[in-house]
């Protein structure tokens, strides 16, 4: 079964919808979404509409989709983070909350573990981003593979040991092969916030039989985006920053 795994979408029709185009090539078997579909972007109502409309899927919780209906606080955020939430509170639908409120921190198909942060404490938004993190995620959980996000950043964390951890940076079009006897936590990036330097959206591929994982990235109108949220009033810094991918 070929799986499409994305989040981290934030409310950025343009890249939600470049990503569908895509997958239209691809035609996966499954998706699965790791969260954070609103926050900094300006279309929340549009991309959670688009996202449901999609069949055989799997969606999770994100800090950002949490914080918009106050599963969590919005005030712990960083400034800009936390006024594109209170925007976004304000554009909602009533359909749009009720499905945020429906999503789970974590789920697991078939032993894979898939959440938006950290498989041990999926609830705590804990970014998986140093070995000491990755560890302890490990050793708190016996999950072969895991699938995050949160990060913003495509990486494939390894286990080959108890203390033997590898972090690992990937390339576009990278088919990285499941060894037997080791651990996985594959982060698949951003859809519509990238912050690894590259302005394109990210995502992986999934396939459990082949047990292979491909990273994949993919342009879309990103000045279309960066107009839309200023017109918004949204903070400058989340609309420039799609530009540059940081």
């Amino acid at each position: 079964m070929k799986i499409a795994v994305f989040a981290d979408v934030h409310a950025n029709l343009e890249a939600l919808q470049a990503f569908l185009e895509v997958m239209a090539e691809e035609q996966p078997d499954r998706f699965v979404f790791l969260g954070d579909i609103i926050g900094y972007g300006p279309d929340p109502n549009e991309c959670i509409t688009l996202l449901q409309e999609l069949d055989n899927l799997e969606a999770v919780l994100g800090n950002h989709d949490s914080a918009a209906i106050w599963d969590s606080s919005p005030y712990e955020m960083h400034a800009d983070a936390r006024d594109a939430i209170f925007w976004t509170m304000d554009q909602l639908s009533d359909e749009s909350v009720n499905f945020l409120r429906t999503l789970r921190h974590k789920v697991l198909i078939d032993g894979v573990c898939y959440c938006h942060a950290s498989p041990h404490s999926p609830d705590a938004w804990i970014y998986l981003n140093s070995y000491i993190k990755a560890l302890w995620s490990f050793r708190r959980t016996g999950y072969r593979l895991s699938f995050v996000s949160h990060t913003h950043w495509p990486q494939l964390i390894s286990q080959e040991n108890s203390w033997k951890i590898s972090l690992e940076k990937v390339q576009p079009g990278e088919v990285r092969y499941l060894q037997e006897g080791q651990r996985y936590i594959v982060n698949c990036g951003s859809i519509g916030q990238p912050r690894d330097g590259s302005a394109d959206g990210s995502y992986c591929l999934y396939d459990d039989i082949e047990k292979t994982v491909i990273f994949h990235r993919f342009s879309y109108a990103n000045q279309t985006t960066q107009t839309k949220m200023r017109k918004a009033g949204l903070p400058e810094y989340l609309a420039s920053r799609l530009k540059t991918g940081r």
